[in-house]
Parts: structure tokens; sequence; C-alpha cells
């Protein structure tokens, strides 16, 4: 063995180190999800302010993401960035509540169009949502039967194949979203709620337009109806 040879072996080799850091958009994407979750359940109040040194905290993470998210946030209308002050969990008026159920009842009217206009239409979708809606009623699951009601409305602007028609629509729904088991508070609302279910997908079905329009613009408003019907009751007026 020559020298050279004993040198390379006796010598060690320099390694290349790669540090699997976290992507900083991921965690705030995370830290976005954990917030959400925790505003449209309710267990953030309305007008709470946040602050990120203490979500920081709870949440083992650095303030970058936290501020991340709440921009995040802000964007979907589920908290206000006050300048000088910070962040706030949005409090939604009687006004707002109107607009955003509109703005739902005109997406999921347009979903409808979309699916009328199809050679073909496949709603078997929709009617697992009913179907499991009709058992949680059954089972008298208020948690469930929210959800499967949320699926059917979800279903509906998903099987319009567009991207950003589903993202204006959770923008506007997602603040809604903490007074959900308002609007569906007694066996009648929900078995009100689940029969508009069946003659918005039969208008579908059928391609009746008119109809399909219709009935998903009053189901939603009567959505609405409720939520401010409660918002009289709890908020301050003015909106």
């Amino acid at each position: 063995m020559n020298k050279n040879m004993a040198n390379q072996l006796l010598t060690p080799k320099r390694m290349k180190l790669r540090l699997n850091l976290p992507d900083p958009n991921l965690i705030a994407n995370q830290v976005a999800d954990v917030l959400r979750e925790e505003i449209t359940s309710g267990k953030l109040q309305l007008g709470g302010k946040l602050i990120e040194e203490e979500l920081s905290s709870m949440l083992s993470v650095s303030r970058t993401p936290i501020r991340q998210a709440l921009h995040i946030l802000k964007l979907e209308g589920l908290i206000d960035l006050v300048p000088r002050r910070g962040a706030f969990v949005s409090q939604l008026t009687p006004k707002d509540a109107l607009a955003r159920y509109q703005i739902m009842g005109m997406i999921e009217s347009f979903a409808a169009e979309q699916l009328i206009s199809r050679e073909n239409i496949d709603l078997s979708s929709l009617e697992n949502t009913i179907s499991n809606m009709t058992r949680q009623i059954e089972k008298r699951n208020l948690k469930e039967i929210i959800q499967a009601n949320f699926d059917f409305h979800r279903t509906l602007v998903e099987m319009a194949e567009n991207e950003i028609l589903v993202t204006l629509y959770n923008i506007a729904r997602n603040p809604t979203r903490i007074f959900q088991s308002i609007g569906l508070f007694s066996h009648e609302d929900w078995e009100e709620s689940l029969e508009d279910h069946r003659k918005i997908t039969d208008a579908i079905r059928s391609r009746d337009k008119d109809t399909a329009i219709r009935l998903c613009m009053g189901h939603n408003l009567k959505r609405c109806q409720r939520v401010i019907d409660h918002l009289f009751q709890t908020l301050p007026k003015g909106g």
C-alpha cells in the first residue's frame, strides 16, 4: 500500500450534513388548522383577543408561523387584525351573516347549474350524505347530524369541480360554522333540512334548473334566519 492510499484511509471523510428543517409554510398551515377548529367549535370567544406570545407558548412554535397563520385566518374572515391592537376573533353581525349565506346560496346554485348542464349526472355522493344524515337523525346524534349536513353542502360545491369556487365557498362559510348547531337545533330543523337536501337533489336529477336555484337559495336563507335570530339575542345590535 503506497503512502497516498494510506493517507486516504486514515483521513476521515467529510460528511455533508442536511438538516431536515420543517417547512415554515407547513407549520403556519398547521397552526391555522388548530386555531380554525378552536374558533369554529366555539372554544375561542367571539371578539376575544389572540395574543401571539401566548399562542406561541401553547403550540410550541415560534411567533413567525403564528403571524402567518393569523393572516391565513384573516383572509378566511375568522379573525380581525387591528393595527396597534392585535388579532381578535371576528364577531359575526346579522348583516355579515346575511351576506355570507347569500353568497353560499349563490355558489351552491351555480354548482347545481353546473351539474345539470352535464350530459351524465352522478348524484351518488349527494345521496350518500342524505342517507347518512337520515341514519344520524334516527340515532338523534346531533354532532353527526351537523357533520352530515355539512357534508351535503360541501359535496354539492365540490362536484362542480372548480377549486376557486370551493375556496370562495369556504371563505364565506367558515365564520358561520360556530353557529352550525343553531341551524339544526330541534328535531323539526333536522327533518326540514334533510327534506330540503332531498328536494335539491331531485331538482338536479330532473334537470330543473329554476327549482334547483330557488331551493338552494331558500335553504341557505332559512339557515341564515335562525343564525340572525340568535345574533340579535346575544350580540350587540348595529350589524
